[in-house]
């Protein structure tokens, strides 16, 4: 992730594929029960897509599964 993210600060496409993996992971945690990290992977990443997605429709794919994750994760 450390690659990514230095790549991230200068690269909208790198942002969303940094939002993707912590989307990704933040799920793998949610389904092995570790919420409180999950938490954090996934709201890092709702960070990252949500103004991506907000100015290019590509990215909505990425917000929608992102914020269907944090719901899984209320519940």
């Amino acid at each position: 992730m450390g690659l990514l993210r230095a790549l991230a600060k200068d690269s909208p496409s790198q942002r969303g594929d940094l939002g993707r993996a912590m989307n990704n992971l933040g799920y793998l945690r949610l389904v092995m029960g570790q919420k409180d990290q999950a938490r954090a992977l996934l709201e890092e990443s709702l960070a990252l897509v949500r103004p991506l997605a907000a100015s290019n429709p590509y990215y909505q794919g990425d917000l929608r599964r992102t914020i269907a994750n944090l719901e899984q994760l209320k519940r």
